[in-house]
């Protein structure tokens, strides 16, 4: 009989992805150049924004894509690899940048809710990631024979 274990934490790192993929489109327009300053101004700064849009929208992809996967239990050592670079280690390495200059002094860092994003959030998608990597998919996984226990 095999433990349980990873397949709870399968789920719950397909949860958190979901979770993660929805707050980063919701917050997509925030970085929307016509929402910052004059649209005359606007078609300057969009061939600047361009490659952030495009990682973001990707994030949004590979996050909500990678957390059906998970819960399915499709490739998903994979999926906790990849999703556990993009989700979890460059947020965290951004956030531990931004958390270092700034000495934790800032108003986004103080944000509440269900979007609240701060180092702590990726550190544990992170490790949730790398230990999912090492543990396995464990039981109730799609299989192309079907389901697998």
């Amino acid at each position: 009989m095999r433990p349980n274990w990873p397949t709870a934490l399968r789920l719950a790192l397909g949860l958190l992805l979901l979770r993660q993929g929805y707050c980063i489109f919701r917050g997509l327009d925030a970085v929307r150049p016509e929402a910052l300053v004059a649209p005359d101004l606007a078609r300057l700064l969009l061939p600047a924004l361009g490659p952030v849009l495009l990682f973001g929208y990707f994030s949004v992809v590979l996050a909500i894509v990678g957390g059906l996967l998970m819960i399915l239990g499709i490739s998903v050592r994979w999926v906790a690899g990849l999703n556990g670079f993009v989700v979890g280690l460059v947020p965290l390495v951004y956030s531990l940048e931004h958390h270092l200059l700034t000495r934790g002094r800032s108003a986004a860092d103080a944000e509440w809710g269900a979007c609240a994003n701060n180092w702590a959030y990726s550190a544990l998608v992170l490790l949730a990631s790398l230990a999912q990597i090492a543990a396995g998919p464990g039981v109730w996984v799609l299989t192309r024979a079907g389901w697998r226990r």
